[in-house]
């Protein structure tokens, strides 16, 4: 939990570990994305750009999940 937590690469690398590997992780933030389940996108997307931070698709993805949470709280 909060007491002691991981340092964000560890937690992340368990995370894709757990996912299943890379190529799971990403299956799993575009099935996120498909849901619109945009808050799950953003941190399964923190623990890959953690690992991969250079990764184009993974931030194309994170923009397109914070601009549909943007929406859903204007008006």
């Amino acid at each position: 939990t909060t007491l002691l937590p991981l340092k964000k690469k560890e937690r992340a690398q368990k995370m894709e570990a757990l996912a299943g590997g890379k190529s799971a992780l990403e299956k799993q933030i575009q099935q996120a994305l498909d849901d619109k389940s945009f808050q799950w996108v953003l941190e399964l997307t923190d623990a890959y750009l953690a690992l991969y931070p250079s990764s184009k698709t993974a931030i194309q993805q994170r923009i397109t999940a914070l601009t549909e949470l943007g929406k859903a709280q204007s008006n």
